[in-house]
């Protein structure tokens, strides 16, 4: 290939990333993530007017990919835990892209504090400067959030790795990141969540890329097909409003589960009292055990069963 021929790939080149980043940029500029004076929330810098400043770099940039500017955390994180998580190792510490989404959702770092840029002036934020309480502040406690920065079980029948070209991708060490699942670049690809999702998660579309639940779909289950109503008027959280649409999501919460433990929306039988109250589901389980004389359990919280029993396997012995 001749020196002219390789300086017009190169340019072609340069050409397409800039229409990617101006591409991205305009769905940029009309989300929560336009942290510029221009952007539509209620977090926005007092003067900035570059949008893309607060994340990226041309020069300097650290990390170099993907040419980061904003300043790094430090913290030290509790991770996820649980009975029936099945990666081979513990969890460790958050690494690659969650480490730097984490450097404003950890709520330890200025929003404005740049690598190349210092401190940028940011309106309505949390104490000096940081990301303001509120479902968008994990804090450094992530227990009760989905793992990230880890490789799933071959092992684990009910997981598998997203296919490919599917929306849903690890990193390229073969990781689940926060960026599995969230588009920091565009908040309305699921319109009705708002969420910077990838794909549009009704019916939890998102949760099932990778999650295969026995008998969630060939079964069915009751709750992958009901058409009851449930909104956030019920307990709902994603703004969706049947069970159906809600799907994993009317009994779990990805971020900020009330109860860490497979990140249930509330504690053991309370979720389940969200919709078997005779609010939504048919068939009122909290009325049953409401009655005089019932087995103990909604009075014995944490439950001595866990799920992770089961009375085919020693190694999981019942109580």
């Amino acid at each position: 290939m001749t020196r002219r021929g390789s300086v017009r790939i190169a340019l072609a080149a340069c050409l397409l990333a800039v229409a990617v980043l101006v591409g991205l940029a305009g769905d940029l500029s009309s989300s929560k993530h336009n942290l510029s004076v221009s952007g539509p929330g209620p977090v926005t810098a007092e003067t900035e007017s570059q949008i893309c400043i607060f994340c990226h770099t041309p020069h300097n940039a650290n990390p170099a990919v993907p040419l980061w500017n904003h300043a790094g955390s430090e913290a030290t994180y509790s991770t996820y835990a649980s009975t029936t998580l099945t990666v081979t190792s513990p969890l460790g510490q958050p690494t690659g892209s969650s480490k730097l989404c984490l450097s404003c959702h950890d709520g330890t770092v200025a929003l404005g504090q740049t690598v190349n840029d210092g401190l940028i002036s940011v309106l309505n934020t949390g104490p000096g400067g940081t990301m303001p309480v509120g479902s968008s502040d994990l804090g450094i406690d992530l227990t009760d959030d989905h793992p990230v920065s880890f490789q799933t079980n071959p092992s684990n029948p009910e997981t598998r790795d997203p296919p490919g070209g599917d929306p849903v991708a690890l990193d390229d060490a073969g990781e689940i990141q926060c960026v599995s699942c969230h588009e920091p670049h565009v908040e309305d690809i699921d319109p009705v969540t708002l969420r910077f999702l990838v794909k549009n998660n009704q019916a939890s579309a998102i949760c099932l890329t990778c999650h295969q639940p026995d008998y969630w779909d060939t079964n069915p289950s009751a709750h992958e097909s009901s058409s009851a109503t449930y909104t956030d008027l019920n307990g709902a959280h994603t703004g969706y409003g049947t069970v159906r649409d809600n799907g994993c999501e009317s009994c779990h919460r990805p971020h900020s589960g009330n109860e860490p433990q497979r990140i249930l929306k509330f504690t053991e039988e309370a979720t389940c009292d969200a919709c078997h109250n005779g609010d939504v589901a048919a068939k009122d389980i909290s009325g049953a055990f409401s009655k005089p004389f019932v087995h103990p359990t909604y009075s014995t919280t944490p439950s001595v069963h866990d799920a992770s029993e089961s009375p085919n396997d020693p190694s999981l012995p019942l109580p």
